[in-house]
């Protein structure tokens, strides 16, 4: 396990250093900026509209209470990614038996298309994928149910979508019973908590104004699926050797069981996609559940040898478009190929490089203290400005039906520092 650790951090250094200040997310700068908010008292889900549930904020207001620094926050992201790789580790060690693979399915969890994509980004689905992932560890081993059932519950609390996974892995664990019962508690006991806490205008926000942003079209929302099958097509061939071959002969058949529940149910979190606002990122945790069964998988084709060739042949296949996709966004990132669908016209490159975050950040540090800030919510967390109307999300505020008076209230918020150019 040292080589996988060693391998891990060299992979976590290099990510950082090559993400560096550029700005790849809209979202990552709504979740930063309400990040901050919070550490500072601000009213969240009362003043403060807010799009998703309570569990992302305190971990960025943790970090933030560090170091208020996007550098920091970023650096600490990437350890929570490290941490989801690690656990991806033991699982594949838990399955297969094999030292090399574990070490080698560390740093590959890193360096999927979209984890790379997402790196040290906050957002819901890289705080929630750890949970996610040591709740399928936990759920296979005997006694751990209430452990399991909590880090389960957490990712809930992270992103709303989430309960259909850890539901999954629940009704899948070896004490199912018990872990469905503690789920079940630990779900209501948070749902009073976070409501005795930011009241229940939280629920307002996170439930009835995210509904008020409406639904994609069919055609994008065909664009939206296509992208990301594309990108999980290298690791869904030998996750599902893995998900068919395995049962008879991997060493944790229960681990099997909560780790395919856990792939299933994040795979069907993929439908949020047809919400407004919901981006392909939701992609990332699903990688990271495929890796696991991805190189077990793998190693199960190669020790099958002959009998299943044309597997293992797919497999390999497979890890050379991964590694393509992935390869992409460090050559070319303003339009990385292949990691965008062969038919589509636009890339998924960052927005701004660090140059240009820091010469506008610049210019917005020019600007009149006291006026709110027109740009993207990145650059105003960056340079320390405010918002209009002290609202982080432009996105949910300017696209839900349920907002009229946050939207006003926000338009009526002039003058405003222009947007650098």
């Amino acid at each position: 396990m040292l080589l996988g650790a060693g391998m891990l951090a060299v992979v976590l250094i290099a990510l950082h250093a090559w993400r560096d200040l550029d700005y790849w997310n809209y979202s990552e700068g709504v979740y930063v900026l309400t990040s901050r908010l919070l550490l500072d008292g601000n009213d969240l889900y009362g003043d403060v509209v807010v799009a998703q549930p309570p569990v992302m904020f305190l971990a960025g207001g943790a970090l933030l209470a560090v170091d208020d620094s996007i550098t920091w926050l970023r650096l600490g992201m990437g350890a929570v990614q490290a941490l989801t790789a690690a656990l991806a580790a033991v699982a594949v060690w838990r399955l297969t038996g094999k030292a090399l693979a574990a070490a080698l399915a560390a740093p590959l969890a890193m360096l999927t298309p979209w984890a790379a994509h997402e790196h040290g980004l906050l957002t819901p689905e890289l705080v929630g994928a750890p949970l996610l992932v040591g709740g399928a560890l936990l759920a296979a081993r005997p006694g751990r149910a209430p452990a399991a059932a909590l880090l389960l519950s957490l990712a809930v609390f992270t992103k709303l979508p989430f309960v259909v996974p850890a539901l999954l892995v629940a009704l899948c664990a070896v004490d199912r019973r018990r872990c469905l019962v503690w789920l079940a508690g630990a779900t209501v006991a948070q749902l009073a908590l976070w409501s005795a806490i930011f009241g229940p205008s939280m629920w307002d926000d996170v439930v009835l104004a995210q509904q008020g942003t409406g639904l994609r079209t069919v055609r994008q929302l065909a664009e939206f699926g296509s992208q990301g099958t594309w990108n999980l097509l290298g690791l869904l061939v030998p996750a599902g050797a893995a998900v068919v071959f395995l049962a008879g002969s991997t060493r944790d058949r229960a681990l099997l069981r909560t780790c395919t529940a856990l792939a299933a149910g994040l795979l069907i979190t993929l439908l949020s996609m047809a919400k407004n606002g919901t981006g392909i990122n939701v992609v990332m945790p699903v990688e990271a559940a495929l890796v696991i069964l991805a190189v077990s998988g793998v190693v199960w084709a190669l020790e099958a040898g002959r009998e299943r060739r044309t597997l293992a042949a797919f497999a390999v296949a497979g890890t050379v478009l991964l590694a393509a996709q992935t390869a992409s966004l460090f050559i070319e990132p303003a339009d990385p190929r292949p990691f965008t669908r062969p038919d589509a016209s636009g890339g998924f490159g960052p927005t701004l490089e660090t140059s240009q975050v820091e010469a506008q950040v610049a210019q917005a540090r020019r600007c009149d203290p006291t006026v709110a800030f027109s740009g993207p919510p990145y650059l105003a967390f960056v340079a320390g400005r405010r918002m209009p109307g002290g609202q982080p999300d432009g996105f949910l505020t300017a696209e839900s039906s349920r907002l009229g008076d946050v939207r006003a209230r926000a338009t009526a918020d002039v003058p405003v520092c222009p947007q650098p150019e």
